[in-house]
């Protein structure tokens, strides 16, 4: 709806109101479809090393993840680059929490019992891997420090145009807090910081904030991404994420998809640095936000609870709560070329 005439507070032609319809269901597996598996596997002492089309995925024995992910001559992420902290992708469930998160009183919060439940300082104990034809399974189990967490079993495989398929599996385990999110975190190399996303934008949306951010594929960069609020807290989220791509100053880079829509979050600064950047109640007074991070922290979560208004109303409703129970899904990386496209589809 557009003003039909000048008025003394905006022109003609302003947008009052505005709304989108879906008129016809896509296909959501369009975009995490790939070819059949024609990786070569091979077994070192540390390592299980995948390669296909152009692309190496180095999957540590150690840590039952990537240790390093090079597609289409681009480095994706390596361990080495980042003083050895794992860099390939975890399951994770934790945000720097909202000032709606933290509430406004004991019986109005989820940041007291999540961190009561461990599951702020997650463990990751290898259980096996198996090789299976041109596929590697690897099992994991993630926990936090007090028993609750997952059993995750991933499907390593990289189709002959080097696109590399991660098919995932959650069972969650013990009693379990009200969760601010699931979903996989990666340490993408620093030079990766053009993005571009379809899913809903321009501006940062949650899954209960996102009647206003409508479905398109949108451009910006990882710190413009990044939302300063008053108090450090979670932000910069995208909903309804088909994909999303991540490109250097000379346009290449990989596209990231999943056979469901994704929360994604892509920042110079893990949750830890917001989540300690200032003081709680009761505490010194502290507002200490560190330098960005030259790395990349992206999340891909298959479940992001709302925002809620718990700082000074209810909590998040019951429909944008995050879910205990098993999860399946699967992600992609692919090539991208200068021009934007993916490199062979």
């Amino acid at each position: 709806f557009e003003l039909a005439e000048d008025t003394l507070w905006a022109k003609k032609g302003h947008i009052v109101g505005r709304d989108e319809v879906e008129v016809q269901a896509g296909d959501l597996l369009r975009w995490s479809r790939t070819g059949r598996s024609v990786a070569e596997i091979e077994e070192t002492s540390s390592s299980f090393i995948l390669r296909c089309g152009g692309t190496t995925a180095n999957v540590s024995k150690s840590s039952g993840t990537l240790s390093s992910l090079v597609v289409g001559a681009v480095s994706v992420l390596d361990d080495a680059a980042v003083d050895g902290i794992v860099s390939g992708p975890r399951l994770s469930c934790v945000r720097a929490f909202t000032d709606n998160d933290t509430g406004a009183g004991k019986h109005n919060t989820i940041r007291d019992q999540f961190y009561a439940s461990g599951l702020s300082q997650m463990r990751y104990y290898p259980v096996r891997f198996k090789k299976d034809g041109n596929a590697l399974i690897s099992v994991v189990r993630a926990e936090g420090t007090r028993g609750c967490g997952w059993l995750h079993t991933r499907k390593w495989t990289i189709a002959e145009d080097g696109t590399l398929s991660i098919e995932n599996r959650i069972e969650p385990h013990g009693k379990m807090p009200e969760l601010p999110r699931i979903g996989t975190s990666w340490i993408l190399d620093g030079s990766l910081t053009n993005v571009t996303w379809y899913g809903r934008g321009p501006h940062e949306n949650y899954p209960d904030r996102a009647e206003s951010a409508f479905l398109g594929c949108y451009s910006s960069t990882v710190s413009q991404l990044y939302v300063q609020y008053a108090r450090p807290q979670d932000n910069g989220v995208r909903s309804d994420v088909r994909w999303i791509e991540f490109r250097d100053c000379e346009g290449r880079g990989v596209r990231f998809a999943a056979s469901v829509p994704l929360c994604a979050r892509a920042l110079h600064y893990s949750w830890e640095d917001l989540e300690f950047a200032r003081h709680r109640r009761r505490q010194e007074r502290i507002f200490n936000v560190k330098p960005p991070r030259k790395e990349v922290c992206l999340d891909l979560d298959i479940a992001e609870r709302g925002l809620g208004n718990a700082s000074c109303g209810p909590k998040t409703l019951p429909g944008y709560t995050v879910k205990n129970r098993i999860y399946e899904w699967t992600e992609t990386v692919r090539s991208v070329n200068k021009k934007g496209q993916e490199k062979t589809r």
